[in-house]
């Protein structure tokens, strides 16, 4: 796997959590649209609820480190972001230019 699907990299950047997926979805199911589906992520101890028409499966663990991995491989997610950020940084401006701000005069009690 060369990068990281779409749907489960950007939901992580923003927050800057690891995910290691499990053997549920193969490579080809994680890069496939899926249209009306998502990640959630669970309290320690939650069970998933059972439901009638819904398809709920169990496909991995956040972790604190910074990674994409499954049960072959490990990605560096900051190495994956600044690559994706450099892609679009012509269109959307990732990190404004340091600027010095004017210091604002204190207040008097």
């Amino acid at each position: 796997m060369a990068v990281p699907p779409r749907r489960s990299s950007k939901c992580a950047w923003g927050n800057k959590i690891g995910v290691v997926l499990n053997d549920v979805l193969s490579v080809d199911e994680l890069f496939k649209l899926a249209y009306g589906s998502f990640f959630i992520e669970l309290a320690d101890g939650v069970e998933i609820p059972a439901t009638d028409g819904v398809l709920i499966e169990h496909v991995g663990e956040t972790s604190e480190a910074y990674v994409f991995g499954t049960l072959d491989e490990t990605l560096d997610m900051a190495e994956l972001q600044e690559a994706w950020e450099h892609g679009i940084e012509g269109v959307f401006r990732i990190a404004a230019p340091p600027t010095t701000l004017p210091r604002m005069p204190r207040l008097k009690k």
